[in-house]
């Protein structure tokens, strides 16, 4: 049995897109041999309501230092790093961006970050891998077929306490992450090419674990406990996928997971699409998110072939 949770925040728009694709895609890996099921996680849930922080300035501080120090750690894991001095340079520019120019509110990011938590920890208690997509996730006319293909490959090459993450939808800059040191072969990135009659899927298995957005991705039980405990006990001033980074810059914590990335991605993070707005990129220090409904007059695609646009927002993303 695996699980499809869909984190929202009462979009209607989105939901009415997504929803019954998503039954159809159960029905397909159920009659594919794969129980499956979905719940979706709205605002209401537990965590969130347990953890509210304010935009103030000394949260903006915590986040200024924390992103600051994953960017750092990036640049030294960096094999083509210029310089022994790049790392700090890196450090101090971005300590001043998140300080002074970036304008996201802490509240929804951390809103955001303990719906993720929920999820994993639902991974936890049914022992079982779960996927985990975000309200503006768009479905491809392949993801049936690419989701049987990861699961089947998972199956036979990961035993029952294996730690993996994988990556189904790509996010925003996606040639650019394409581009980076730990998808090259070089440095320890090894292709996998699964063919099927409905699909070509190569598998990226990266040297650490790298995400790129958390849009859409499937993660097992034993690294959604790992995932969960660490927010637990540092509670990142940080947003889900910045956290997942911060996780991944102790490489103690990264031995042992195996993450993936897919080529084409299963679904398309919708928010590095024109199809819709991004609804944690406007900044507001008290009011709650809010659902962002796509531009009037634009037509939600049945199915999203295409790859994703380069995401327009003016976030900087870690790889």
């Amino acid at each position: 049995m695996i699980k499809i949770l869909v984190i929202h925040n009462n979009e209607r728009d989105r939901l009415a897109y997504l929803t019954p694709r998503l039954h159809r895609l159960i029905e397909g890996l159920q009659a594919a041999g794969k129980p499956a099921s979905l719940q979706f996680v709205g605002p209401d849930v537990d965590l969130i309501a347990e953890n509210r922080f304010d935009h103030n300035f000394p949260n903006r501080f915590r986040r200024a230092v924390e992103a600051s120090s994953m960017y750092c750690a990036a640049a030294i894991d960096d094999p083509r790093r210029p310089s022994r001095t790049q790392p700090l340079i890196r450090y101090v520019s971005d300590f001043a961006t998140h300080l002074i120019s970036y304008r996201r509110s802490i509240r929804i990011e951390q809103e955001v970050l303990y719906a993720h938590a929920f999820c994993w920890r639902e991974s936890i208690h049914l022992d079982r891998p779960v996927i985990v997509l975000e309200s503006d996730a768009l479905v491809n006319e392949h993801t049936l077929a690419g989701l049987l293909a990861v699961l089947n490959y998972l199956q036979s090459s990961c035993g029952a306490k294996a730690k993996y993450y994988v990556d189904l939808a790509g996010g925003c800059d996606r040639d650019l992450i394409l581009s980076s040191w730990c998808f090259k072969k070089e440095y320890g990135c090894e292709d996998v090419e699964i063919t099927t009659d409905k699909l070509t899927l190569i598998l990226h298995k990266l040297p650490r674990l790298t995400t790129n957005t958390v849009g859409g991705y499937l993660v097992s039980p034993r690294l959604a406990a790992d995932l969960l405990t660490f927010v637990q006990n540092a509670r990142p001033m940080l947003p889900p996928d910045w956290a997942l980074n911060r996780f991944a810059s102790r490489r103690t914590r990264n031995a042992g997971v195996l993450c993936i990335h897919t080529s084409p991605t299963l679904f398309v993070h919708g928010s590095s699409t024109p199809t819709y707005q991004s609804s944690i990129d406007p900044p507001s220090s008290s009011r709650p998110l809010r659902a962002t409904k796509h531009p009037v007059g634009r037509k939600l695609p049945d199915q999203c072939p295409r790859p994703p646009r380069e995401c327009a927002a003016n976030v900087r993303r870690f790889h």
